[in-house]
């Protein structure tokens, strides 16, 4: 785990991610661009880790605001710790952006049925710190999200979709 100084964002907040991944490389590049953008970041390898660190900052009133979740995890899968972060309503606010080399189709299941969860492909790394901070001034904005979600569950329309990739489909 590791921390750096932080600058703080538009809202005079500082926000706070969590990333989990398994390898140690990924975990400290994605630890040093986030951190260089003015994140407050902490580091696990495993899921149930994750969860415990998850648990301790909740505990000391600092709470994170994200998980940067890799799909492939030793031992707790990513949708299990999905499912146990959903079930606890302390956890309701979290954002998380799951981290993918290739995501499957439970991946991106999850990513449009999921309130507060985006996709991040790890072979677009350089774009994480604007993504994250992107996808976190949505979620976390003052009264967006509420609105956004309000959005989201009263929207009616169709929309055509066209691409001869089926991943790009889904």
């Amino acid at each position: 785990m590791c921390t750096t100084r932080i600058e703080e964002n538009a809202m005079n907040e500082t926000k706070r991610i969590l990333i989990v991944e398994d390898s140690a490389t990924m975990r400290a590049v994605c630890l040093d661009k986030l951190q260089r953008a003015g994140f407050l970041c902490s580091g696990v390898e495993l899921a149930t880790e994750a969860l415990a660190l998850l648990q301790k900052a909740d505990h000391s009133g600092e709470p994170f605001d994200a998980v940067l979740l890799d799909w492939i995890l030793p031992g707790m899968s990513a949708p299990e710790f999905l499912r146990l972060i959903d079930e606890e309503p302390r956890y309701q606010h979290l954002a998380v952006m799951i981290f993918s080399e290739r995501p499957d189709e439970e991946a991106y299941h999850l990513t449009v049925t999921r309130k507060r969860c985006d996709l991040q492909l790890k072979d677009e790394l350089d774009k994480l710190p604007a993504r994250i901070s992107s996808f976190l001034s949505i979620y976390t904005g003052l009264g967006s999200a509420q609105s956004l979600e309000d959005d989201r569950e009263t929207a009616t329309g169709h929309v055509l979709l066209v691409d001869d990739s089926a991943t790009v489909r889904a």
